[in-house]
C-alpha cells in the first residue's frame, strides 16, 4: 500500500518533464568575446617587374612586403622593399629600405612609438643608414580615416661616403602618416618623414609615398605605389639628382583580407 500511494503521488511530478524532441536543435552556447589583448595578424606583398628592348632596353624590379600585428592597444609592424632597376647596362636603380614600428597606446588619441629602420641606396653612394627613433605620437579621424603627427628624435649611424657626415649622430624631425578608406574596396594610405642629422648642418633627407590600392577578388588586389626620397648631401658623391623618385604598378596578396 505505501508503495502504491508513493507511485501514485510521484506520477504527476514524472508527467511535468516532457521528453526533448530529437527534431529541435541542441541550444548553442554563448559565443567567447574576442580577446582585446590577442594580436591579430595581417600580412600583405606586392611585385612588379617590366622589361623593354629595342631601341630602349631597360629592366625594372620593385617588391614590397608588410607584417603587421595589432591589439586595441598596442601593434607592431614590419615594411621591406626592394627596388632594381638597369638602363642600357647600366644599374639605374638598387635601393632597400627596412622599418620595424612599434606602437603602444598612452590615452585616448596618444600613443609612444619607436621605429628603428635600415636603409642602403647603391647609386647614391649610401652604404648603410641605420636609425633608431622614438617619438610620442598624436592621432585623429575614424573609422573612414586616419591622421598621425609623431615628432621624432634618435641616433643614426651611416656611411654615405663623405667624412662631414659618416659615423654616428642625434637625429630628429616629423613623421606623418594617413590612411582614408575610400569604398569598401579601395583604400588609400600616404606617409612623410623629415629628419636632420647633426654633424653637419645640410645633412637632411626627406621620404614619402602615396600608395592606392583596390580588391580584384579574394585576397588579389592591385596596387599602385609613388615613393619619393630626397637626400640633401648625396650629391657631391653620387654625380645625380638629390632625389629618388618611383612609380611602381603591381598585383598585392593580402592574408587575411583587411576589412
Amino acid at each position: 500500500m505505501i508503495v502504491l500511494f508513493t507511485l501514485v503521488v510521484a506520477a504527476p511530478t514524472f508527467a511535468q518533464a516532457p521528453a526533448p524532441d530529437p527534431a529541435q536543435p541542441a541550444a548553442t552556447p554563448p559565443a567567447t568575446p574576442p580577446d582585446p589583448n590577442k594580436l591579430v595578424w595581417t600580412s600583405t606583398a606586392t611585385v612588379g617587374f617590366s622589361k623593354m628592348s629595342g631601341p630602349v632596353d631597360t629592366t625594372n624590379f620593385n617588391a614590397m612586403g608588410e607584417i603587421e600585428g595589432a591589439t586595441d592597444k598596442r601593434s607592431f609592424s614590419l615594411q621591406a622593399d626592394h627596388a632594381y632597376g638597369k638602363y642600357f647596362g647600366q644599374t639605374s636603380a638598387d635601393a632597400q629600405h627596412v622599418k620595424f614600428t612599434a606602437r603602444q597606446d598612452l590615452a585616448e588619441h596618444w600613443y609612444a612609438l619607436a621605429r628603428p629602420s635600415f636603409e642602403r641606396n647603391k647609386v647614391q653612394s649610401i652604404d648603410y643608414q641605420y636609425e633608431e627613433l622614438v617619438g610620442l605620437g598624436y592621432w585623429t579621424g575614424g573609422a573612414r580615416g586616419r591622421l598621425d603627427l609623431v615628432p621624432v628624435a634618435g641616433f643614426i649611424q651611416q656611411k654615405k661616403n663623405i667624412e662631414s657626415v659618416d659615423g654616428n649622430h642625434f637625429t630628429a624631425g616629423i613623421l606623418e602618416l594617413l590612411s582614408a578608406r575610400l569604398t569598401p574596396l579601395w583604400s588609400l594610405s600616404q606617409s612623410f618623414l623629415y629628419m636632420r642629422n647633426t654633424g653637419d648642418g645640410n645633412d637632411s633627407r626627406m621620404q614619402a609615398a602615396v600608395s592606392l590600392s583596390g580588391v580584384i577578388y579574394g585576397p588579389l588586389a592591385i596596387n599602385v605605389t609613388y615613393q619619393a626620397e630626397h637626400d640633401n648631401i648625396v650629391l657631391e658623391t653620387a654625380g645625380g639628382s638629390k632625389t629618388t623618385q618611383t612609380l611602381s604598378v603591381g598585383v598585392q596578396l593580402q592574408f587575411p583580407r583587411r576589412p
